[in-house]
């Protein structure tokens, strides 16, 4: 019965650590497109935010590290809606992300179709409402997050 019990556990540990997902924050100015290239290098992918927990598990991947968010300072994380407007596909994983975490307003196709990527961006008006912006692929980041499994 003692090594029924013990396989079991054993199991479910290897299991949850599978499908455990490690974030982790650069602070390293760049864009999207570049930041998926690097969290590739590095053995990841620009984090897939899925879940509540995941999305706090990101934001505590960068203030672990003693950065903090700034209004209007954008942070990449992954998604693409390129190919249809307003339906976010998490391009390391050929999927539709069926979360979604969007400042008030948002996504908000500012500047037309070229609003395609997602970043995390700091409400000016509630500097600790941290939450996803639709921004240009090209537009100048302070950081990114990589997911690792």
């Amino acid at each position: 019965m003692f090594k029924v019990l013990l396989l079991t556990l054993c199991v479910a540990f290897i299991a949850s650590e599978v499908n455990a997902k490690k974030f982790v924050a650069y602070k390293n100015p760049t864009t999207a497109l570049i930041a998926m290239q690097v969290c590739r290098n590095f053995g990841g992918h620009l984090a897939a935010i899925e879940s509540d927990s995941d999305h706090a598990n990101a934001l505590a991947a960068v203030t672990a590290k003693g950065f903090t968010f700034q209004p209007n300072e954008l942070w990449s994380i992954a998604g693409c809606d390129s190919g249809v407007e307003g339906e976010w596909v998490l391009l390391s994983q050929n999927r539709i992300n069926t979360y979604s975490k969007f400042l008030p307003g948002q996504p908000n196709g500012v500047a037309g179709d070229a609003e395609n990527c997602l970043a995390y961006n700091t409400s000016a008006d509630d500097p600790t409402n941290t939450l996803w912006d639709d921004v240009s692929c090209d537009a100048a980041t302070v950081g990114f997050i990589c997911e690792f499994k």
